[in-house]
């Protein structure tokens, strides 16, 4: 049985679920500055090589792309680090 069709307690079917991602984060780095991109941390680059390659504009639109086959029903965005986190939670 393929993992879609599952079915949960209750008789409902997994694929007839709501998806909520509840850790989204969005970077808009024309309007906010953020610090930690700004000003590199070496002891997070020895620690995770990967780290930075988040530092790159991702806005809603590039969300709703990313994840159109999963079809999240809410998300929520979460901080990224901007210096300004009351501008960065009305910038999405």
């Amino acid at each position: 049985m393929p993992a879609d069709d599952h079915v949960r307690a209750g008789g409902t079917a997994a694929r007839d679920l709501d998806i909520v991602d509840a850790h989204a984060h969005l970077i808009n780095l024309e309007a906010l500055d953020y610090p930690w991109i700004r000003h590199r941390s070496a002891v997070l680059e020895a620690l995770l090589d990967n780290y930075y390659d988040a530092a790159h504009d991702y806005g809603v639109g590039r969300y709703r792309s990313d994840t159109a086959g999963e079809r999240p029903a809410r998300w929520v965005a979460c901080e990224f680090g901007a210096a300004d986190p009351v501008a960065e939670a009305g910038s999405g």
